[in-house]
């Protein structure tokens, strides 16, 4: 338990060898983690429970991501409707905030944040460090976005104006043929 893993602490302070216990590979450094984190408690981590905790942080940072490049860039940015962008941003980011502040990742749903009754406490830090993640993802995506959007939309600009040329090409092709028939017919007219 916790309480033995402390003594074995304090005794290998008093005995002036908590640094080799630091910094070294000793028995009793594997013999004090045995002690701190017990094999039921390690068994929690299994692969199914990595997947539910990977899935609980990237779903709700990809919903904040494709909720920006699906909703927010189309309807609101592209149509220059800065302050609502905005607005609509920012709620989006302060519910996924929220939604990410419960996950153990950012200090919230963990056991130590869980209050006497075990039910789990929202902690406004936790919020806070959500937040940031969220605007680093934002930060990263948007321009992203926006980069990829400007080249399509390049490449469908120079594709219209190759179509526009061969258009005029073909256009100026067709006037210079019946010119040439003309001419043609007349030299043999005269001759």
């Amino acid at each position: 338990n916790g309480a033995e893993f402390y003594e074995r602490i304090e005794l290998l302070k008093e005995q002036e060898r908590y640094e080799d216990y630091i910094d070294g590979n000793s028995e009793e450094k594997r013999e004090l983690l045995n002690i701190a984190v017990p094999q039921e408690r390690l068994d929690k981590y299994t692969l199914w429970y990595c997947i539910q905790k990977t899935l609980m942080l990237f779903l709700p940072f990809m919903a904040l991501i494709y909720t920006n490049w699906l909703l927010l860039i189309p309807r609101l940015l592209a149509r220059k409707m800065y302050w609502k962008y905005a607005i609509g941003l920012l709620a989006t980011l302060v519910g996924i905030s929220f939604v990410l502040s419960f996950n153990e990742l950012f200090g919230g749903g963990s056991k130590l944040m869980a209050g006497e009754s075990g039910n789990v406490i929202f902690t406004f830090s936790a919020m806070i460090e959500a937040f940031g993640a969220g605007l680093l993802a934002l930060g990263f995506s948007t321009p992203v976005y926006l980069s990829y959007n400007w080249f399509a939309q390049q490449n469908k600009i120079d594709g219209l104006e190759n179509e526009r040329l061969n258009t005029e090409l073909a256009l100026l092709k067709s006037q210079i043929n019946p010119h040439f028939l003309f001419n043609t017919l007349n030299n043999i007219y005269y001759y």
